[in-house]
Parts: C-alpha cells; sequence; structure tokens
C-alpha cells in the first residue's frame, strides 16, 4: 500500500528497509527473472548456453558476476535478425501493451515493449521518486521531457499523475509556450535538462520575470550536469524561490528514474530493488573498491517485456551507501553522472571528464549556461578551447579579471591550460537535450555537427 506523499516517502517498506533485507529481496527476484528470460528467450538461452550455465546456477547477488554482459549492439542484431521487436524480448505479442523505442542517437533505434504489468511496475516506481524529490497532490508538474517515440516523457507523465500531481503535457520545445505556461498555468514543478533548465533561467532574468515563477521543485535528467553543487548554485541564482532541485536519471532501455534525489538533495536514491547496479572498472569489469568511479552495469529484475540482465550502459559514475538524512536506506549516485565511459577526453595525457568542465563553467556568475569545448592537435601537442558566453556587458578590466579566475580554474582542474574564448550571447547553438558541447577535432568532428544538432532538436 502506498503512502500519501505528505510523509516524503512513497513505498517505506522498500525504501527504508535495511541492505541485508534488501540484499535477500534482489536475490529472491534476480534468481525469478534469470529462470523467467531462459524459460523465455531464445536470445538468452544462448548467451547462457555459450558459458555452460544453467539458471539454477544464479541463487543470489553474490551468483550476479556468473552472469555474461549485454550490450546494445547485440539487443541491435537481436532485432534485426528476428523483427521487429528480437528475440531478446520475453512477452508475446499478445502481452505487449506499448512500443516505445530509443532514439536513435547511437545507431538504429531499439524498440522497448512493455506489458501491462511493466507499465504499473514503472509508474509505482516513477511515482516513488517524484515523491522523494518532493512532487504532489499539491503540484502543477509540467513535463518539458519529448512525448515522441521514445520511453521517457510518457512514462514520466503516468508517474507524476500517479502522486496525484496536475500533470502539463508540454513536451520539448517551443520555448516561448514553455515561459507562458510556466507563469499562466502557476506551474509549481518542471522537469527539464540541465541545458534547457539554464536557457528558461536566463530567460526569465533577462526579461526580469523570474518573480513571477511560482515553481518550488526543478528535477533535472536527460544529461551530465545537475548533480554537482556549482551547477545547482547556477539554478539557485536563476530561481531563487526553488526549494528542491534534484538530479534524477535511468537509462531508457532499462526504465526511467532508475534513481532521484530526495529533498536532501545528497545524491539520487537508487531503485535497487527493482535495478541491481554494479560499478565496474572499465578496463577490467571487476567491481571497483566502495565510492570509486566505474561503469554502470544494470541488471532489471522487475521488467517482463524486455529484462536487461548485466547491461552495460557505458556511464560512468560512483556510489554511496551512507545514511541519508531522509531515512531511505537504498544506496545513492552522489555525483550524478561523470559522462560516458566514451565521452572521457584525454588532452595532454589528462583524463577530461564533460561533468568537470559542465561544473567550472557553472561556478561563474558572468558566464551563461552554453559553452563549447574544442580540442585540436595542430602540432605535437593538444589544444583545448573553452569557448564561452558573456552573461551580460564587461568592462575590459573585468573581463580580463574573469578570463584568469577560469584559466586558474582550468589549470587546477587539469593540470594545463586552456585557450578561452568571451562571445556574446546567443553566439552558439542552445540544446534542448544530449547537448553536443565537446567537439573532438582529432576525431574530425566539427561546430558544424553541434550547430546541425541543435537546429534538428528545435525543430522537434
Amino acid at each position: 500500500m502506498t503512502t500519501s506523499t505528505t510523509a516524503r516517502i512513497w513505498k517505506p517498506e522498500i525504501e527504508t528497509m535495511s541492505r541485508e533485507e534488501l540484499r535477500e529481496l534482489q536475490g529472491r527476484r534476480l534468481r525469478e527473472q534469470v529462470a523467467y528470460v531462459h524459460e523465455r528467450s531464445p536470445f538468452y538461452r544462448r548467451k547462457f548456453a555459450a558459458i555452460g550455465l544453467e539458471p539454477g546456477d544464479v541463487q543470489g547477488v553474490d551468483d550476479l558476476r556468473k552472469l555474461p554482459f549485454i550490450s546494445k549492439d547485440e539487443l541491435r542484431r537481436s532485432q534485426d535478425e528476428t523483427p521487429p521487436f528480437g528475440d531478446h524480448v520475453c512477452a508475446t505479442r499478445e502481452e505487449i501493451a506499448w512500443l516505445p523505442s530509443t532514439s536513435g542517437t547511437t545507431g538504429t533505434p531499439l524498440l522497448l515493449p512493455r506489458t501491462a504489468a511493466d507499465i504499473e511496475t514503472w509508474t509505482e516506481l516513477n511515482a516513488r521518486a517524484f515523491t522523494a524529490v518532493g512532487i504532489g497532490p499539491d503540484d502543477i508538474y509540467q513535463n518539458i521531457l519529448t512525448y515522441n517515440w521514445i520511453y521517457g516523457g510518457m512514462a514520466l507523465h503516468l508517474g507524476a499523475q500517479r502522486t496525484g500531481a496536475v500533470v502539463v503535457n508540454a513536451g520539448m520545445g517551443n520555448t516561448e509556450k514553455q515561459i507562458w505556461a510556466l507563469k499562466y498555468m502557476g506551474t509549481t514543478a518542471f522537469h527539464a535538462t540541465p541545458s534547457y533548465l539554464i536557457h528558461l533561467g536566463n530567460r526569465f532574468a533577462e526579461a526580469g520575470e523570474t518573480d513571477q515563477l511560482k515553481v518550488r521543485s526543478i528535477v533535472a535528467g536527460g544529461e551530465v550536469g545537475m548533480a554537482g553543487a556549482e551547477a545547482k548554485a547556477r539554478l539557485r541564482r536563476l530561481f531563487p524561490r526553488v526549494e528542491t532541485l534534484a538530479d534524477v536519471g535511468g537509462v531508457t532501455d532499462v526504465g526511467t528514474m532508475i534513481w532521484a534525489e530526495c529533498r536532501e538533495m545528497c545524491g539520487g536514491h537508487l531503485a535497487e530493488d527493482s535495478v541491481i547496479c554494479e560499478i565496474l572498472d572499465t578496463e577490467t569489469g571487476e567491481p571497483v573498491a566502495p565510492g570509486e568511479v566505474g561503469e554502470l552495469v544494470f541488471t532489471d529484475v522487475v521488467t517482463k517485456g524486455a529484462p536487461l540482465l548485466r547491461y552495460k550502459v557505458n556511464d560512468l559514475t560512483r556510489v554511496d551507501e551512507a545514511h541519508c538524512d531522509c531515512g531511505r536506506t537504498l544506496a545513492r549516485i552522489p555525483d550524478g553522472i561523470l559522462g560516458r565511459a566514451d565521452d572521457m577526453i584525454t588532452v595532454r595525457a589528462a583524463n577530461v571528464y564533460p561533468s568537470a568542465i559542465d561544473e567550472i563553467v557553472k561556478s561563474f556568475a558572468e558566464i551563461r549556461g552554453e559553452y563549447q569545448v574544442i580540442i585540436d592537435k595542430p602540432g605535437d601537442l593538444d589544444v583545448m578551447t573553452l569557448r564561452l558566453e558573456r552573461a551580460g556587458d564587461l568592462s575590459a578590466e573585468a573581463e580580463r579579471d574573469l578570463l584568469r579566475r577560469i584559466d586558474d580554474r582550468v589549470k587546477m582542474n587539469f593540470g594545463s591550460r586552456a585557450e578561452i574564448e568571451l562571445l556574446d550571447p546567443g553566439t552558439l547553438p542552445t540544446f534542448v537535450y544530449k547537448a553536443k558541447r565537446i567537439i573532438d577535432k582529432r576525431k574530425g568532428e566539427s561546430e558544424q555537427d553541434a550547430v546541425d544538432k541543435a537546429a534538428e532538436q528545435q525543430r522537434g
């Protein structure tokens, strides 16, 4: 039985259970899921047979590492070879109730068959996450995520609706109407990518209309850039009346809000009862030490349409099991997603994560949210250029001081200098989601790639 949102915990019997009880629940669900996929899916039967694994070999979480990894490329091949769904899918045609897909930004869109039971499961999990953020019956929730094709927008809509909130199905784009709705409808909570949040905040600040907003809660996901202190400080300056700035996240292929920050805002609580999380070394595939950064690997133990076991999502993060004052015992992702394993860039032998650049940019009030990083190697050495937009007019002296402070911060974080360019507001492309801000010319990328992607997003 779910609780009211006034208690701030949607399902306390799960969210506050002991770590020992959680591990037992995970083990039971894992055993059931392994048996289920083996019975239902030729894909999984082949994977298991290739390593001599029988379903009975997996009795608990300690046996998780006996299972083979799964990659998105394997799922795409499964779909191509056994269209339209692929033989990794466990539900029959008659059991499938919803057919969203991935965005296709990294290849052919992957179909994500969902059963009626899956829809109910993830509606509950998303309601749980929204309740942690503080969203409930007193809220008007403006959902600024896409409803087209992919899973996220509609799944989050259903979750917010389950909490009792009024849902505005805004979808992405059409900034002028988003601004109108935020003011006219009295929106108290909204959900967007970090890029778009800053874009909206700048628009309100420039128009002097920030005080017209009634927003109490802001939810951000879909990109690197919300979990850090600098990002939240920047958004607090843009939205000074907001009480909760929550980082949430998930993987479309698995589920929507796999983690969500509570009102303590010290990292997103994982839905560990439903999706078991491993943090593994990117080179060896072995677990990293507690608290260290590694690649996220998810095992979904609740979905029935197309469940994914030991699914490598290529995201880098760390996990913290320390006590949270909200009372939840579920582990947290304290830093959000640091970036994708293949997005990490190396400049003069230093590893540079997108999240680290994002934190630097958001720490300076004189800089707008949009930025661009150009990596090139015109000679023997790598050169990193950081292109930033001024938030307003600066005197020559103030601009020199700003450049010096940015340069000092870059050297402190990365151990080497960067060329820094200050640009007028509106010079750089504005992204709605999945911003393309790092241009690595060493790989043949160009600034025009980012311009084209932003233009495509604005067209919807």
